[in-house]
């Protein structure tokens, strides 16, 4: 979307309210040997794509591909909860409708996977519900509220059917009579009361002997990460704070004896980094540090998008490899971080999780053979830019930085050709003019972001040095979170005021210019550069 008022936003940014204040408790990564986990209890696993569209088919890609390797390594279904929007698969763009390819000459990873919770029922709330284990909070929610709904359905007449009037809310029981992830508004003539389902989506219910593993696949910038809205494009934001806050409330009730958490979004350190305790048995891995990018892996011209991202592909395949039950998590992580070459993989919390087995968390049970890929999609698939990956100086193939992936693929499909199916050359055509139409309004939402952002950078130097009691010198704003030399992966924490400033920025984002796309997220670290380096953004408001 086009950017609007920046005025507004500037005003916004002046604004100071508390927040959490955040222990500094940095980390670095450690490898050992492997150790065995906690005897008794089982494994639990909670596994989100928290983006929409076409564009992001690789989020959703991950996910399947995780719950492949967690189901074929004898978690079973009932221990494993699903959070995707669930419009890759059946997007007008993918050639090969109901499936999903998430590495090139892969298996379609889409087939089997459990819907737990799609469309605008993914959601933060939604996801802090189900971690906690919040059954009375999603009450009518997800797909074991559903299950009740087929027979109400089948029973619900054309012309109530007619006096209903559809609304954007999150999703009820009726949701599945009438437009999928829709809720209906009832007149007074019908009966809610017989139709609203008394059954709640499933959660994790684990105890105190267990172990939970938390996967999280999507966009982010500093202190959150992203989910999708009612308009697809524009974020909602999951925070550190709140995460932290999920955390401490499951130890205090007991629901983990430990849990391991990995992240794939860009600054996905920054939901870690001085802010997770290390005495809560909880291990976190981020795909990037808390001031970088993550990327895209594994372009495919046939599918004309990403197919996954380069952390996630690394461990995802690492895990269809090795033999989990003698590989500690720390070797996995050694060999991941060795693999991503255009991020840093960190590690944050009890880093004495890592010595376990990856098996303690994914499962033990030795997996089949995989599935073999189609036959006809197989060799489309396989025409893919390979995931860089290093191999001693040499790097092999190219990505994209999670911010610029719309950009790259519509770029490249506005030059696209039938990609070596004849057969094609209709939907070729069709996908091309359209990319082309839709490159042009990236190009110019990129404008727009970069013009408002740069406008207040400059605002913001100019009060920030005011502010200071003279002229700032050097690159300003600085970075948040600035790195330490001896562990990139850890920085400066914000104060309770900045936190507060930066907060109230994002708001202003949302409020005045239609909030973030996946590509002006990369400012949102500008918004709390400028938080931090104006004391809070405590000056007056005639600055503007």
């Amino acid at each position: 979307p086009t950017m609007a008022n920046p005025r507004g936003l500037l005003l916004l940014l002046l604004a100071a309210a508390t927040v959490l204040a955040s222990d500094a408790l940095p980390t670095r990564p450690a490898m050992g040997a492997a150790l065995e986990p906690p005897a008794g209890g089982e494994v639990w696993v909670l596994l989100v794509a928290g983006s929409s569209g076409y564009m992001n088919y690789r989020h959703q890609a991950d996910v399947c591909h995780a719950y492949q390797v967690v189901h074929e390594h004898g978690v079973p279904d009932s221990r494993i909860v699903t959070m995707l929007f669930d419009d890759a698969a059946s997007s007008v763009f993918n050639p090969f409708k109901g499936r999903l390819f998430n590495e090139p000459g892969g298996r379609d990873v889409y087939a089997g996977v459990p819907k737990d919770y799609v469309g605008r029922s993914v959601t933060p709330k939604n996801f802090l519900a189900v971690l906690t284990g919040n059954k009375q909070g999603l009450r009518g929610k997800g797909s074991g509220a559903w299950s009740v709904c087929a027979g109400v359905c089948g029973r619900v007449s054309r012309a109530r059917r007619g006096a209903v009037s559809m609304g954007l809310v999150p999703c009820g029981c009726l949701a599945g009579c009438f437009l999928p992830h829709r809720s209906p508004k009832l007149t007074p003539s019908a009966n809610a009361a017989t139709l609203v389902s008394p059954l709640a989506g499933r959660v994790i219910e684990s105890g105190p002997l267990d172990r939970v593993f938390v996967y999280f696949a999507d966009h982010g910038a500093p202190g959150f990460v992203a989910f999708p809205t009612k308009y697809y494009v524009v974020p909602t934001q999951l925070k550190a704070e709140a995460l932290m806050k999920a955390f401490a409330k499951m130890r205090a009730e007991g629901r983990y004896a430990e849990m391991v958490v990995y992240v794939e979004a860009c600054e996905s350190g920054s939901m870690f980094n001085n802010v997770l305790r290390s005495d809560i048995n909880v291990l976190a891995v981020s795909a990037a540090t808390p001031f970088e990018s993550s990327w895209a892996c594994y372009y495919n011209n046939t599918l004309g998008t990403y197919q996954g991202d380069c952390f996630s592909n690394h461990w995802l395949e690492n895990s269809d490899t090795a033999t989990l039950e003698q590989e500690s998590i720390a070797k996995q992580i050694e060999v991941v971080s060795s693999e991503t070459e255009n991020s840093t993989v960190c590690t944050y919390g009890d880093l004495a999780i890592s010595q376990q087995t990856v098996s303690a968390f994914l499962g033990s049970k030795m997996p089949s053979p995989p599935t073999p890929p189609n036959p006809s999609p197989s060799t489309l698939v396989s025409a893919s830019h390979k995931s860089p990956k290093k191999h001693g100086n040499h790097i092999e193939g190219s990505g994209a930085s999670s911010r610029d992936v719309t950009l790259d693929v519509l770029r490249r499909l506005s030059e696209d050709d039938v990609g070596g199916v004849a057969s094609a050359a209709g939907f070729v055509h069709f996908r091309r003019e359209v990319a082309k139409h839709a490159l042009q309004q990236e190009e110019r939402a990129r404008e727009a972001a970069d013009m408002v952002f740069d406008k207040i950078s400059k605002a913001l130097h100019v009060q920030a040095a005011s502010a200071q009691g003279g002229t700032s010198g050097g690159e300003w704003p600085p970075h948040p979170f600035p790195p330490k030399p001896e562990n990139t992966c850890t920085g400066k924490a914000p104060t309770e005021k900045e936190w507060a400033c930066y907060d109230r920025a994002l708001l202003g984002v949302d409020k005045w210019c239609g909030g973030f796309t996946d590509y002006s997220l990369k400012y949102a670290s500008r918004l709390l550069q400028a938080c931090m380096a104006g004391g809070g953004g405590g000056a007056s408001l005639k600055t503007f």
